[in-house]
This record gives structure tokens, C-alpha cells and sequence, in this order.
């Protein structure tokens, strides 16, 4: 069985004289914060003497928004405790911590994260669950370890998980954001492993949305989901997709070539990367995957963007890494988050399961871990 680690972190977002006169810690990392910033106190404990205490040698916690720039400061290791003082937070909600325990050659061994709303006048407390990187681990107060493990980080220890539809006959999103989504005309179907209303089924009139804030107005990001398509569909069906409504320039997704569209034949059965409009109605800077994606069988389709690095995976597989100049079009006031679906005739025909979408681009061995689980 996967062990995992439950660990609390007190994160007091107040001003730094309350932290200094109320608050024990063992390492500042920076100085005073401004009234628009905010502070984190990161106190983990584990068990003396165990594993954990032999493996870990340094640790960091990076903290990260999509309007802030991200912060990577060091956490003091002690005999019992990971822990550390983060001043000059930005205030605002959905602040991404990442904790990374690192071994003795800078091997990542411990990971967990989870969101903080960090303002100036409150506290807010978290957990986060810390997973053995590599092996199975339980600390919470003792350590039952297997080093020799093949067991890789599972999926919902890969940090930056926005939005999750594993579609556990219903549409509801499963990450720590609670995005539900509606369905409208989509039918519970059987998944990839036979299991009966585990999927859904589109007809090319169907669809689930979600109404979803600004978080999800992305720089960088994966999208990830599992689909058994049919063809035809209609235009350019979306298989993901997060815009405002109504402008469809400023939506970012991930479509489908369905064969239909004669304005790009080049793309049918391919993925393909939604990022805007060009100078026409017809002129979509396309940018598609190599591979192509048959309808006979499942496959796990997903797309990352960074910096204008995109990359296409197939089936957990890298098909396409390229760059692009192209920049993702953001919003900033709430907007829809369409799966299977488009407010025009881009809509699917088949079967998804399993949307995932991140607010990073994950590394390869994240996207292989992605493809793998049994969800």
C-alpha cells in the first residue's frame, strides 16, 4: 500500500512584530513584511531517529501564484522538526506551497503541497501530506519505510493540481478547489478498465462546464485527460478548454482533429494546443501533435506550456517538445471551463475520463506517473 506522511503547517499570515512576539521559530528567512504582504510559519514534525531523519538532509518550500512571482526559500532541518519563517508574501488566495525534502545528493525524496490564503491579519492552518519519493512511508509519529520500492510519487502528489474530473459517476472536481462541474447531455459510461459509470459519453451535442475564477487564467500549464473518440465530430471539437465566455480568442485548450475541418486537414486525428485567434476567422495558430491519436482504443492525451515551450504526450510518451512564439491569452474576470464542448460547433463525439488540469508544466516522469494511475 502507498504510505503517505500527514504533516500540519501553521501558516500565520499577520504582521512580523506579532510573529516575533507570539510566535517560536527557528530560522527567518526574510524580513519584515508591508501590509500587503503576508507571512508563513512551516513547522513539521517527524519521529526521532527514524528513516525520514536519516534520509533528509535539506529542504525548501517554493510558493507560487498566478499573480505573483514565484518564492523558493531554504527550511531548517532539526531533529525533530522541518520548519522555517517566509516573510513578504503577497497577500492573496490560492497560494500554491510546494515542500521538497532533499537527500544527501540533492535527490528529492519527500514532496507534498497544498494551498494557503495569505492575508495580514489572519492565520490559517494547513496540512500537508509529504509522500516518500521512491519508496512507501507513514510518519506521523513513526516511520514504516521500503527503500527498495519502485513506487514513484501517485498523482495527487504532483504539486500544482487545480482542477480534477476522474468522473466517479458524477462531474464533480475532486482536487482541493471543489470547481463542480455541470453536465449537460453527456451519459455516464463505462471507463478504460470496463467499470460502468466511470466516463462519460459525448454525442457532439453534449458537453460539461464548470464556472471557474481567475486562478485559472494560465501562463504555463498541463492538460491532461483520457479519450476514446469517434469520428466525426464537428469543427475543432475541445477537449479541455478554460476561457471567458463569449470570446473565444482568449480561451486556452486542448482539441481534437476530428477530420471534418477542411481549413487544416493536416490535423485530423491529431492534438492539437487552443491558444487564440489569428487575423482571421479561419486563422488559428495551430500548433498540433506529431502522433497521431486513433478512435479504435483509449489514450491519454495531454499538452504542457511554459515559456513558450510546448510539448504533446500520447499514451504518457513525449511526441512533440517545440517552441513557439505565440503567447497564451489571459483573462481576468471568471470564466467557463468547457470539457467536451464549445459555446460554437466545436464539440466531441466519444468518451473522456479523467481531466486533469495543472498550473505548471509537469515534467515527463509527472506526466508518465499521470498516465500509469489506476484512477
Amino acid at each position: 500500500m502507498l504510505g503517505r506522511s500527514s504533516f500540519n503547517i501553521i501558516v500565520p499570515a499577520c504582521l512580523t512584530a506579532l510573529i516575533i512576539s507570539g510566535c517560536k521559530f527557528s530560522s527567518p528567512i526574510s524580513s519584515a513584511a508591508s501590509k500587503s504582504q503576508g507571512i508563513a510559519q512551516i513547522m513539521i514534525s517527524y519521529a526521532a531517529n527514524s528513516p525520514f531523519q536519516l534520509i533528509a538532509r535539506t529542504a525548501d518550500v517554493s510558493i507560487s501564484a498566478s499573480d505573483m512571482n514565484t518564492m523558493v526559500r531554504s527550511l531548517s532541518i532539526t531533529s525533530s522538526t522541518v520548519e522555517g519563517l517566509v516573510t513578504q508574501i503577497p497577500t492573496g488566495s490560492n497560494r500554491l506551497f510546494e515542500v521538497s525534502v532533499y537527500d544527501s545528493v540533492k535527490v528529492v525524496r519527500y514532496r507534498g503541497s497544498n494551498y494557503v490564503n495569505i492575508s495580514a491579519d489572519s492565520t490559517a492552518q494547513v496540512t500537508i501530506i509529504l509522500y516518500r519519493i521512491g519508496g512507501d512511508a507513514l510518519i506521523n509519529g513513526s516511520v514504516s519505510e521500503n527503500p527498495n520500492s519502485s513506487i514513484s510519487t501517485p498523482p495527487e502528489a504532483i504539486p500544482g493540481l487545480l482542477a480534477y474530473y476522474p468522473f466517479n459517476g458524477n462531474a464533480a472536481d475532486e482536487s482541493d478547489h471543489g470547481f463542480n462541474a455541470t453536465v449537460n447531455g453527456a451519459t455516464l459510461t463505462t471507463d478504460r478498465f470496463g467499470n460502468a459509470n466511470k466516463a462519460y459519453y459525448f454525442n457532439g451535442n453534449a458537453g460539461i462546464s464548470a464556472t471557474v475564477p481567475v486562478l485559472l487564467s494560465l501562463s504555463k500549464f498541463t492538460l491532461c485527460v483520457w479519450m476514446k473518440g469517434s469520428i466525426p465530430g464537428s469543427y475543432l471539437p475541445r477537449l479541455i478548454s478554460v476561457g471567458p465566455p463569449g470570446q473565444a480568442n482568449n480561451y486556452y485548450g486542448l482539441l481534437y482533429g476530428n477530420g471534418v475541418w477542411n481549413h487544416a486537414p493536416e490535423v485530423t486525428k491529431r492534438l492539437i494546443l487552443q491558444n487564440s485567434f489569428t487575423t482571421d476567422y479561419y486563422g488559428y495558430d495551430l500548433q498540433y501533435s506529431n502522433g497521431i491519436v486513433d478512435t479504435l482504443s483509449w489514450h491519454h492525451a495531454a499538452v504542457s506550456y511554459d515559456s513558450g515551450r510546448l510539448r504533446f504526450y500520447i499514451d504518457g510518451a513525449v511526441d512533440k517538445d517545440t517552441m513557439i512564439s505565440t503567447q497564451i491569452a489571459q483573462f481576468t474576470d471568471s470564466a467557463i471551463l468547457q470539457i467536451g464542448y464549445s459555446e460554437g460547433p466545436d464539440r466531441y463525439v466519444g468518451k473522456l475520463d479523467d481531466v486533469r488540469i495543472y498550473n505548471r508544466a509537469l515534467s515527463d516522469q509527472e506526466i508518465s506517473t499521470v498516465y500509469s494511475s489506476k484512477n
